[in-house]
């Protein structure tokens, strides 16, 4: 089973952050809105 990790920031203002793999690798790249409700996240591939 492939593991992937993220981490957001908690006060960030952009709504940026990437997704990687077991090796620290980017694997996805997210977008999120700022201040839409409801919060909505556009998730792309790296490559």
């Amino acid at each position: 089973m492939k593991q992937l990790y993220m981490k957001q920031k908690v006060f960030s203002l952009s709504g940026k952050f990437t997704v990687k793999d077991q090796q620290e690798r980017d694997v996805y790249y997210v977008e999120g809105s700022f201040l839409q409700i409801p919060k909505t996240f556009s998730i792309m591939n790296t490559k």
